[in-house]
């Protein structure tokens, strides 16, 4: 997964899944006592929520398993019943009262992700999580703890904007622009992502088989692809975005159409980043890609607060798409100065490319994992 072949997915044990959670549920409590002391008088709730956590978190790492066996159907099924589950338990909690409010929301969440997490474990071949040692749980972790941390400063990001909008703002417009931006970047995800899904492991696979020039260019054809995909789907928001936000918000907020067009830009670009940004993860330098989150985040804060008073939720959509310009643009200084011309990029470790070698000579090509 992380581009060395003794990190590859079999070299995970289970037990890193209780270490990882472990960990970060002992950071997270004592981080959510210190800056919201008053939640410390509503047990249930912070219950709750730790659950909640823990649960996604144990699901999300049972999908990577999956998807390192390339089990996209499995993947696609249990996903649905999560939200189907999700959904349904939800929906009871609420109509019963058993629990309040939000408190019904996350015990749903919790609740679908235990039931979905056991089934995907259940469903993965015998081989995975069957051997390695404290030494791989450890090169896992120095890899995966900037990734865990590039993906929360990216969801502060994400929902950054709705927070300053509604303290410069009010309430209204955040809830409208909050409404089209989810109806946006995830309309778009479902058509985008998939491609980054599928390539990925097929991406690694050829990384991990010292085959760097296949898994570039198959990098660089996903890349196309996701160009392609989005070019029409541009087209016609440009085209019905004031009609659909109407549909969506109501006619009195129909000028909420203006930020359509940067908010479909800047995702796409943040979408089409995570196939961009590949080459730093492939040679482990996931501390860059996480100073870069880092520096694009810390820019669409202050981008915001400078000029959300003046502009209103315009500038939020502007800032976004700011800022994921800035970070496709990082990605590719990084890589230049860290890794080189772009001919030079995906040549394979010659550490790596020696390992691979040898455990050919006692291997079957095909028992190499992605």
């Amino acid at each position: 997964f992380s581009g060395d072949l003794d990190n590859t997915v079999e070299g995970l044990q289970l037990r890193t899944i209780a270490a990882t959670t472990v960990v970060a549920t002992g950071v997270a409590i004592p981080a959510v006592f210190l800056t919201l002391p008053h939640l410390a008088t509503n047990l249930e709730f912070l219950v709750i929520a730790v659950g909640m956590t823990t649960a996604t978190g144990a699901q999300q790492v049972s999908v990577t398993l999956l998807q390192a066996q390339r089990r996209a159907r499995v993947i696609a099924i249990s996903e649905s019943a999560r939200a189907i589950l999700w959904f349904a338990i939800g929906t009871a909690l609420l109509i019963t009262d058993s629990i309040p409010g939000a408190e019904a929301i996350m015990a749903s969440a919790m609740a679908s992700s235990i039931l979905v997490t056991v089934i995907n474990l259940w469903l993965l071949e015998p081989k995975v999580a069957s051997r390695g040692s404290w030494e791989t749980t450890k090169r896992w972790w120095v890899f995966g703890w900037p990734m865990s941390l590039w993906l929360s400063i990216a969801a502060i990001l994400q929902f950054s904007d709705r927070i300053l909008i509604q303290h410069i703002n009010g309430t209204s417009l955040a809830g409208n622009y909050g409404a089209v931006y989810d109806a946006t970047t995830r309309g778009l995800a479902v058509c985008v992502f998939p491609v980054t899904m599928a390539s990925h492991s097929l991406i690694m696979n050829h990384w991990n088989q010292d085959e760097g020039s296949k898994a570039k260019v198959l990098n660089r054809i996903a890349i196309l692809i996701q160009i392609a995909i989005f070019l029409p789907i541009l087209v016609i928001a440009i085209i019905f975005r004031t009609m659909s936000v109407r549909l969506l918000i109501g006619q009195a907020n129909s000028g909420m159409g203006d930020v359509v067009i940067p908010l479909i830009l800047g995702s796409f670009l943040w979408l089409l980043s995570l196939s961009a940004h590949k080459v730093l993860e492939v040679h482990k330098r996931t501390r860059v890609m996480l100073a870069n989150v880092s520096i694009c985040t810390a820019a669409n804060v202050v981008g915001n607060l400078i000029f959300l008073p003046h502009f209103g939720p315009v500038a939020a959509a502007w800032t976004t798409f700011a800022a994921a310009v800035l970070y496709f643009a990082l990605t590719q200084i990084s890589a230049a100065i860290l890794l080189g011309s772009a001919s030079d990029r995906w040549k394979v470790p010659r550490q790596q490319a020696v390992a691979v070698t040898e455990r050919q000579r006692i291997l079957p090509t095909s028992s190499l994992s992605s």
